[in-house]
């Protein structure tokens, strides 16, 4: 899908899963540009510094020389800029499934589950890197020991926290998975 495609732009852009994502596109080579109602001045700078651009939330501004907008699970379809793009015939994507496409044909090792994921994808970035072994990785926990994401060479593996909100497993197709933990989460999607 994103082999035609050169210039998106991320609608909540910085959240904990959108901005890893715009990270991770804008080091494999893609135009990233985004907006956020709530963008602080911490992830403002992380996203200059990764020379991505932050537009305003005017809908013009969103959908202006861009061939796909990816969207943030908490963007409802009724969304101005949603419901513009779609009449303009531009892609909509969620943020899972443009990670989904990223991905394809990399080993990808997801970590799942309730509980532990930052601090396991943690320990194997810990692990790989004392290794001396080449990966990428994104982790949704903000620290400042590491950026939230690495995309590295297309030949390494990938590691992914694989939050389980809103389908997003369903769209990714991992070599290995680690399961921490299950519990009683998101029945608002799953059921109970």
């Amino acid at each position: 899908m994103f082999r035609k495609m050169r210039r998106f732009n991320l609608l909540g852009i910085g959240g904990s899963g959108m901005l890893p994502l715009a990270i991770l596109m804008r080091q494999a080579g893609f135009d990233i540009q985004g907006s956020d109602q709530s963008l602080c001045e911490e992830k403002r700078e992380t996203l200059s510094t990764n020379r991505i651009r932050v537009v305003s939330n005017n809908v013009d501004a969103n959908l202006t020389d861009i061939d796909c907008l990816v969207i943030s699970p908490a963007i409802p379809s009724h969304h101005p800029i949603v419901r513009r793009a779609k009449r303009l015939q531009l892609p909509v994507i969620h943020r899972s499934q443009a990670l989904a496409t990223l991905l394809e044909g990399r080993q990808t090792i997801c970590i799942a589950g309730s509980h532990g994921k930052s601090t396991t994808v943690g320990m194997l970035i810990h692990i790989l890197s004392e290794a001396g072994l080449p990966f990428g990785y994104m982790i949704g926990a903000s620290t400042s020991a590491m950026p939230s994401a690495r995309w590295n060479t297309d030949g390494s593996p990938f590691i992914l926290e694989a939050c389980e909100a809103h389908g997003s497993l369903h769209d990714w197709q991992p070599s290995q998975v680690v399961l921490t933990n299950i519990d009683n989460e998101h029945v608002a999607h799953y059921g109970g």
